[in-house]
Parts: structure tokens; sequence; C-alpha cells
């Protein structure tokens, strides 16, 4: 069995010596048996280490989610800088609270040669997660542009912001490459902090049926934490070496 030596996000309790190890504490872990042990009684020896390889958080300072944000707002002195800071906060806040243990999120990531960022790389069993959070006032509908037409667009206080969803590929195609494997899943999608959404689409949203534009989920957090927690094809292990790999591919914004 592999055990990893990282903060545990909700602690837990020493398997050897029954400690308490506190919330965010680094103890090691093994995601395989589902158990930790206290930095003092270690792993057992005759099993597996990965310190300096898993332990992806270490390798690059991770950043509070809405730190470029904030920078940006305080250089130009507007606060719609400082709001869409605030949602990026309340997503990456949310996102350690209700992702299962063992998942590795990355936060403010530049994507490469560019100067623009990622909101959120989340790396679980079910894939890696591009996650672009949003801070809009306003109804959000995502709906045909007219009775005739079948061209869906995503509509937030009234104006059409298809194209923000459509310019989350300058994110996926550059991660894509970094990740190299084609067979490891790449979801994308946007999500709201408190969204107005219209009546039409609570349904879909309280079934956990979030819509979809062009393979990006259009969601509120809990049903897209509810797809990022669901098993995938990665072993721990795999989340692990991607997270790592990612980790030093994408730079802090």
């Amino acid at each position: 069995m592999t055990w990893q030596s990282k903060p545990l996000r909700y602690g837990g309790t020493c398997e050897s010596c029954s400690v308490n190890i506190e919330v965010r504490a680094v103890a090691w872990h093994s995601p395989e048996l589902q158990k930790v042990r206290c930095v003092t009684c270690g792993p057992p020896a005759n099993e597996t280490s990965l310190e300096s390889v898993t332990e992806a958080s270490n390798l690059r300072p991770n950043p509070v989610g809405g730190s470029a944000a904030i920078r940006e707002g305080r250089l130009r002195h507007d606060p719609k800088w400082v709001k869409g800071a605030a949602g990026e906060y309340i997503t990456d806040r949310a996102l350690h609270r209700v992702l299962n243990e063992g998942v590795e999120i990355l936060t403010d990531r530049l994507v490469p040669g560019t100067k623009y960022n990622i909101d959120h790389v989340v790396i679980a069993p079910s894939g890696v997660w591009i996650i672009d959070s949003k801070n809009w006032a306003g109804k959000i509908e995502y709906k045909a542009q007219s009775l005739l037409s079948m061209n869906m667009r995503l509509i937030v206080g009234g104006k059409d912001r298809t194209s923000e969803v459509e310019a989350m590929y300058k994110q996926i195609i550059p991660v894509a490459q970094e990740i190299v494997d084609s067979s490891v899943p790449l979801n994308a999608a946007m999500t709201f902090v408190d969204g107005d959404w219209s009546l039409t689409s609570l349904p879909r949203l309280l079934a956990n049926k979030p819509y979809r534009h062009l393979d990006v989920w259009i969601t509120p957090l809990r049903p897209l934490a509810k797809m990022i927690n669901e098993p995938g094809p990665l072993e721990p292990a795999a989340v692990q070496q991607l997270a790592s790999q990612l980790n030093a591919a994408l730079k802090p914004a």
C-alpha cells in the first residue's frame, strides 16, 4: 500500500496510536486503505511512502481563490473585479469543504503561455475538472434563441453570455496539452455563486442535471460537486501523479 504525506482536509485519528489529527495538519494518508497515521508514527515500515512525489500542494504555493482578481481590482480601482474575486474565494472554500478526501484542488493558475488565469483545477477519480467561477447578477437562463431556433444561449441578467462559455476552450485545450494522455477524462464547468436561476431551470438542477453547452457544464456548485465526487477511472496514485504534473505546469497567477 502507498502512504502519502500531506495536509489532511478533514483531520482524522491515527490508526497506530489513536491520537487525534487536526484538520489541515500534515500527516500520512493511505488512499487505498482510507486510513491516516500521525507524523510521529509514520507509515508502516513495510509499505511505500511518497512524501516528495505526491504532496502536490507543497511543490508550489497554492493561492487562495480570487487572489489574482483582487490584485487586478486594486490596480484598476474597479469593484467588478472585487466582486469576481469574492465569487472565486467562495467557490474555493466550498470546493475544499464538499469534495471527497483524496481530491486535489489547484487555484488561480495561469493558462500556459498567457497572462490569463484558470479559477480552479480539480483532479479527482472522475477526471480533471476546469472550473470558471462566476458572481454575476441577474436571472440565469439557458434557452433557445427563438421559438423557431434550436440555437441554445446562456442569458444572465438579460445579457447573452454564451461567448464566455465558449471561451473556456482557451483554458481547456492548453490543459489538455499538458495532460497529454487523451484517456484522462477532462471536464469543464462554469459555476455560479448564489445564482438567480430561472424557474424553468429548477427541476433540472434539483435533479442534479445541469445544462451543458459545447461540453461545458453550466451549473450551481451542488450538482457540480456531485459530478466531481462520482467514482471514475483514475486510481488514487494516478490522481496524485496528475496533480503533481499540473501543479508544476500551471504556475500561480
